[in-house]
């Protein structure tokens, strides 16, 4: 028999210090009244969900205003041929430790392609420059076969990037990396081996971690004339490396449009003007006082759009194949106006609604003494929003988590469709003409401690697309704009977990080939190569959520980006 669950451990709003704090802008009489009833109905309906299972949420809200018609947009159709991704991950699992090449552990790495003994490397800017690892066994021998997981970092103080590193399955791995002019100067490259073999993606991968630095090489970037003028005589890349002009290189990179969205993965950058490490963040854990001029520039031009400051970042911003415009208070409100958004992933989704809500939006409860990683949006989330500098902009937001069909347990992910009231409850509000216009998903984490091995996720990720697809045959309007994103790159002491960067890699590559397989107007955000560059430690992290501190203020700035970056896929410039 079910039963029925009043939403006694869900709250509507935005939590600090134990109390409940309403997320919203200051609401004209009738908006005042109708959420006063909002409130009323989050506390004191019931919600049939099924047996043992927590409270959700209600599935629906009186209406504060008139829904507006959203004239939106749809990512076009990928035109990239179907690779079976997930085939060929099976297929190399299957081989690994099977006979000779397949049976050795990797105990260091060769660079192939730079110089190794020379203290500094003199490259030219403005190229793509290509290496190679080589893994080796402990008796020094060439490894034959792959699956390690290196770590490839490239930073300094104004940069922060992985260069794309391929696996291409005879035991060296293939590394990628450009700097433009304006970042000259010079570098590290730091590669660490996490695991070998294929290990990471264990079920019980923490045994394999190994977390070993292998290679570690200082880098000179300088422009073609800088190196012809001045650094002529110094040690350069060998005649093995491959340096390639790139035509289309990163001098000027154009707004994300509605195409930028189509590729899975990416291979972005973070940089800055300036180094502004220094700063500390005030008594709730704030960094906007790090610069006096309250609008900061990009270094190049060309790689952001719009004011630094927004991101509170020490000046920190992301950029890819494309620059991502940071937006103001205003238009984020514009972007949003009309819309619902409906998230269904894991509690990353938590703090970058928050994010959106407070940094964005500007939707800002009173802190008192209390700090930023405080304020809490449920795993349950419903409500409408206003601008608070304009009653007559408002959007609907639901937040779903699906790391359980239990809404205060963990560890189930996409398992958590096998719970049939769940199904029910979550396709309730794909029925009929009013439904969310925008969805975001994500699934990983909580999937990295469920699944035992491959297959079998690829096979709950295949019921997982199966299960949307049929949600989204209920509407009987337009389709709502689907964007998915990756798993965050798992970070500091999560690095040995079961969910761990070589598993949440894989997992990505594997459930963003059957999202697209199903749904070919998919866009992507790839928060996997955002955060990777942050993951080295929990500075920027509790770990998992690039939202929440380990112990104490950290930065929170990764997932800020993250939220405009989303706002971009969502109203992106017209191609």
């Amino acid at each position: 028999m079910k039963q029925e669950y009043a939403p006694t451990s869900t709250k509507s709003g935005l939590l600090h210090a134990g109390s409940r704090q309403q997320l919203t802008g200051p609401f004209v009489t009738v908006g005042v009244t109708m959420l006063a009833i909002s409130l009323v109905l989050f506390y004191t309906q019931t919600v049939v969900v099924g047996p043992n299972a927590a409270a959700w949420l209600p599935l629906s809200l009186p209406t504060l205003g008139s829904n507006k018609t959203i004239s939106g947009h749809h990512f076009p159709t990928a035109t990239v041929p179907f690779l079976n991704i997930t085939g060929m991950i099976i297929d190399e699992l299957a081989r690994n430790g099977s006979g000779p090449c397949y049976d050795e552990h990797t105990n260091r790495t060769k660079v192939i392609g730079l110089p190794e003994t020379a203290d500094v490397i003199f490259l030219p800017t403005n190229v793509v420059h290509r290496f190679w690892l080589q893994s080796l066994n402990s008796a020094g021998q060439a490894r034959c076969a792959g699956g390690d997981y290196y770590e490839v970092d490239l930073s300094n103080s104004l940069w922060r990037s992985r260069p794309p590193t391929k696996d291409m399955q005879n035991g060296t791995y293939q590394v990628e990396f450009l700097v433009s002019d304006a970042f000259a100067g010079q570098y590290n490259l730091t590669v660490i081996l996490l695991y070998d073999a294929y290990h990471g993606v264990d079920f019980d991968g923490e045994k394999w971690f190994i977390n070993k630095q292998t290679v570690f090489l200082h880098l000179h970037f300088v422009t073609e004339a800088d190196l012809a003028a001045k650094y002529s005589s110094q040690a350069t890349a060998s005649t093995q490396q491959t340096p390639t002009t790139d035509t289309d290189n990163l001098a000027n990179l154009k707004r994300c449009g509605p195409t930028d969205f189509v590729s899975p993965e990416w291979s972005g950058r973070w940089t800055r003007p300036m180094d502004n490490d220094s700063c500390l963040p005030d008594h709730i854990g704030r960094y906007k006082h790090c610069f006096s001029d309250s609008s900061i520039s990009c270094r190049n031009p060309s790689w952001c759009s719009g004011n630094l400051s927004r991101l509170e970042s020490l000046g920190w911003s992301y950029s890819a194949h494309c620059a991502f415009h940071i937006f103001e208070l205003q238009e984020a409100w514009d972007c949003l106006d009309g819309r619902w958004l409906f998230f269904w992933g894991d509690s990353n989704h938590q703090d970058t609604l928050r994010n959106l809500l407070y940094f964005v939006l500007g939707i800002m409860p009173a802190l008192g003494r209390h700090r930023v990683d405080q304020l809490q949006i449920d795993r349950a989330y419903q409500n409408f929003l206003r601008n608070p500098n304009n009653p007559n902009q408002s959007f609907r937001l639901t937040n779903v988590f699906n790391g359980h069909e239990l809404v205060d347990y963990n560890g189930i992910g996409l398992d958590a469709l096998d719970n049939q009231a769940y199904r029910d409850y979550v396709a309730e509000f794909f029925k009929g003409n009013d439904y969310p216009d925008t969805i975001v998903l994500n699934s990983g984490l909580h999937d990295g401690v469920r699944h035992f091995n491959i297959p079998n996720f690829a096979r709950k990720a295949n019921n997982a697309m199966e299960y949307w697809g049929n949600v989204l045959g209920n509407v009987t309007g337009e389709p709502p704009l689907m964007v998915y994103r990756t798993t965050v790159a798992p970070a500091g002491l999560s690095k040995a977990m079961k969910g761990n960067p070589h598993k949440m890699e894989v997992f990505n590559k594997i459930l963003t080939e059957k999202v697209r397989s199903r749904f070919p107007n998919v866009g992507f955000v790839d928060d996997f190569d955002m955060t990777f560059p942050f993951h080295y430690n929990n500075n920027y992290s509790d770990g998992g959520h690039y939202g929440r501190p380990p112990d104490g203020h950290h930065y929170y700035f990764v997932d800020i980006m993250l939220c405009h970056v989303l706002l971009n896929a969502i109203c992106p410039l017209p191609s």
